[in-house]
């Protein structure tokens, strides 16, 4: 079975505002989520692979 967190959750584990994964769902942005009932859940695995796959290199500008 998933290991489904609540939006507060989900938003403590990014280390961001629960706001801001509420503006992301409105803007069609930021990690999957699944609606059950009417509470929004987020998978930790997938909450995982979305911080790996917007992972930014380091900045290469020269001093």
């Amino acid at each position: 079975m998933k290991n489904l967190l609540k939006e507060a959750e989900a938003a403590a584990f990014l280390r961001l505002q629960a706001t801001t994964l509420r503006q992301w769902r409105n803007l069609g942005r930021g990690p999957d989520y699944f609606r059950v009932g009417g509470a929004i859940r987020y998978d930790q695995a997938a909450l995982e692979t979305f911080l790996v796959s917007n992972k930014s290199p380091h900045d290469k500008r020269k001093s």
